[in-house]
């Protein structure tokens, strides 16, 4: 089986997709993703003066934690778009606009490496960790999430199963994600690195969020679910609206918000030559 086709099932979205919902998504899903702030800060143990490379950087949110707590931070996007929101965002960091696999970077800069949600939208995830490890120095802490299948994820999970509730058939390269929603996958593509310590496990989070505004967010905001809906007619997007609306309201609330539990997995390891 070939690399690509071990790595991904799904073509990612381009640079110009990303550029379109930027905004959007700043507001709106990296919410979700900034649960994973506390196990990932945990494990980089930044500090005054760290060097930090953060691959996939989007709107800057971890950027700007990383600077607060004393780090050089640059991070890598491909998301002109991006890059300029993170710059708002984070306005003591760098960020460059560039491939991940392809890094223009010092060698042996870093002393912490993050790609928080970023490898499984990766054609070739494996070689973005290798060029990470080639910036990276003896020792540099390395932390990479993906997220579980959407059956573990109703943040996304449930509007695919609001889609299926329509007839609509939904495409299994799409409801299911790329392959590193798999455990096993995610083991193989940081074993390339030969990490020192390499360590998987699953956190979770509650996020809570209304849903209408939930659905507002995931339809402008993301490239992939919000692409697929807005591809639908607006009848047939009404009903899947409509039927996400009853799965969302069937968690437990507070006031006007729903709780809904997040599942990812995190990759940490150790650089070791």
């Amino acid at each position: 089986m070939s690399e690509v086709t071990d790595t991904i099932k799904i073509q990612p979205p381009p640079p110009e997709a990303w550029d379109r919902c930027a905004e959007n998504y700043a507001l709106g899903f990296a919410r979700v993703t900034k649960g994973s702030f506390p196990s990932i800060l945990r494990h980089l143990a930044i500090e005054e003066g760290s060097c930090v490379l953060e691959l996939g950087s989007g709107p800057g949110y971890f950027a700007f934690e990383a600077a607060r707590r004393g780090a050089e931070v640059l991070g890598i996007d491909f998301s002109e778009k991006m890059i300029e929101v993170a710059r708002m965002n984070a306005p003591d960091c760098g960020f460059q606009q560039a491939d991940i696999n392809e890094l223009d970077v010092q060698r042996r800069w870093a002393d912490c490496v993050v790609a928080n949600f970023v490898l499984h939208l990766l054609v070739d995830p494996a070689a973005a960790v290798l060029a990470s490890v080639r910036s990276s120095k003896d020792r540099a802490r390395f932390v990479a999430t993906v997220w579980q299948a959407h059956s573990e994820n109703p943040a996304l999970g449930l509007f695919y199963q609001a889609a299926k509730m329509t007839g609509l058939e939904v495409p299994e390269a799409i409801q299911t994600g790329p392959a590193l929603w798999d455990y096993d996958m995610l083991v193989r593509t940081l074993s390339r690195a030969h990490f020192g310590e390499l360590e998987i496990r699953t956190i979770e989070w509650i996020m809570p969020i209304k849903p209408e505004e939930w659905w507002d967010q995931v339809l402008n905001g993301t490239p992939i679910t919000g692409q697929f809906l807005l591809s639908q007619p607006a009848d047939q997007l009404e009903k899947i609206r409509s039927n996400y609306l009853k799965l969302a309201n069937g968690f437990p609330k507070d006031d006007d918000q729903i709780m809904m539990p997040v599942h990812a997995f995190l990759g940490t390891g150790i650089v070791a030559r």
